[in-house]
């Protein structure tokens, strides 16, 4: 009787702490929202040709790994607040806030990965997304006619096959790079 009265008071000890952890967190200058401790990585954004450069935060928490670096980025077109952004390994995130505040985006299905390298992503309409994830095996588009609620797989090319890749998203996808810019800074 004595062990299984210690076993019920061990798991309501976790579950105590498990419960105060995020208060316990705050309290000591870690980032936290809806009682999830946040990793914030930094980025920096600018709307006015880098006149003014604006640091927003990246909160990865379970999406990916905090130290991913920004390979693209996407903005809506008829909304310039959304903005999506491909990682090098952290899968995609997104800002609604026009890129104070970035968060872990994908897809219910998880067609394309939490931690998938994300290469390049066009949003022609607001409703039409498309995603070129790079794989040990190549590249992968990906296209959403809906805002991500469905993906599907639209071609594979080899890792040699850029050109082919290239003219594949110009001529029969008709998309293209816009005035976008992605920089590395020093790290801290």
């Amino acid at each position: 009787m004595d062990r299984a009265l210690f076993i019920i008071f061990f798991i309501i000890g976790v579950g105590v702490f498990l419960y105060f952890m995020p208060f316990l967190a705050g309290g000591l200058g870690f980032k936290v929202s809806n009682n999830i401790i946040r990793e914030p990585a930094n980025i920096l954004y600018s709307f006015d040709g880098g006149k003014t450069i604006k640091e927003g935060e990246i909160h990865m928490g379970v999406f990916g790994k905090p130290n991913s670096e920004i390979t693209s980025f996407a903005f809506d077109p008829a909304d310039a607040e959304i903005v999506y952004a491909g990682t090098s390994g952290g899968g995609m995130i997104m800002s609604d806030d026009g890129g104070r505040n970035w968060y872990g985006f994908s897809d219910p299905r998880r067609v394309i990965a939490s931690n998938e390298v994300i290469e390049d992503i066009f949003i022609p309409t607001s409703y039409r997304i498309i995603v070129v994830a790079h794989k040990a095996e190549g590249r992968v588009v990906y296209e959403t006619m809906n805002g991500m609620k469905t993906v599907h797989e639209l071609a594979r090319f080899k890792e040699k096959d850029t050109s082919l890749l290239e003219k594949f998203l110009t001529d029969e996808l008709r998309v293209a790079k816009k005035n976008v810019s992605v920089a590395k800074t020093p790290e801290h």
